[in-house]
């Protein structure tokens, strides 16, 4: 949000932001920008395989970007390569020795869900170590949601060595659990996870951390828009961040 407004500094557009509940549709704040005409271009994220959102707005000839991906490719988006970022998990679990892998991805209806879960299951299998993607909680859930479910599956499954976390609630839920468990993270299991802001570490210096770079994902969407808005006959922007190993 701090990148979206500083990129807009200086220019004839600022910043609305725009709440969407999750109890209600997801179209619903996008239909009434459109009809009252009160934005120029929207940022939307949270975006899903073959979002509505996304149809609606091309429909509509209405200027977006998507801090994601959606499977098309005729819309301006942002996102973080996270089939990479499955992919380097796994490998860096294995790496350290660990064998028997769980993943606490975001809600599966998300796109980068399925782009995550794709990247380490095929890690998984081209390691020759076992993976399980967790159904019961998800990255979104708060660390108190996830520490109580990861305990239960080390309760369960005390060989689980290795946790890929797609947020740092999900990790710091995580670490907790282990720990209740009587576990040593960086001993006897590690924790895989992802970041914007610089703190995990602090929290625990053992957690092995990907940084996700969203000043730079906000300075491009602001452009984005303001390109759709100015230039709708370009070829939309888009970008992907690939996280080096």
């Amino acid at each position: 949000i701090n990148a979206i407004a500083e990129t807009l500094r200086g220019t004839q557009y600022h910043l609305i932001i725009t709440h969407m509940f999750q109890d209600e549709d997801k179209l619903k704040p996008v239909r009434y920008i459109v009809e009252t005409g009160s934005a120029d271009a929207i940022i939307m994220n949270q975006t899903e395989p073959d979002d509505p959102r996304v149809a609606y707005l091309m429909e509509k000839k209405f200027p977006f970007a998507t801090h994601g991906r959606t499977g098309s490719e005729k819309h301006a988006y942002f996102d973080f390569d996270n089939v990479e970022f499955g992919r380097i998990g796994v490998e860096e679990l294995v790496r350290r020795g660990r064998k028997h892998l769980i993943l606490i991805a975001p809600p599966q209806s998300q796109y980068y869900a399925k782009n995550t879960i794709e990247g380490a299951s095929a890690a998984a299998e081209a390691a020759g170590v076992y993976l399980r993607t967790v159904r019961r909680t998800n990255s979104d859930e708060s660390g108190e949601g996830v520490r109580a479910i990861v305990q239960n599956i080390l309760e369960h499954e005390p060989e689980v060595d290795g946790i890929i976390c797609s947020s740092p609630t999900a990790a710091m839920g995580s670490v907790a659990a282990a720990e209740q468990m009587g576990r040593a993270v960086g001993a006897d299991i590690d924790i895989f996870g992802k970041e914007a802001v610089p703190f995990l570490k602090l929290f625990r210096k053992e957690i092995i951390v990907m940084p996700e770079n969203v000043s730079q994902a906000g300075e491009f969407l602001a452009r984005a828009v303001m390109q759709a808005i100015n230039e709708p006959d370009l070829p939309p922007l888009q970008a992907l961040e690939v996280p080096d190993p």
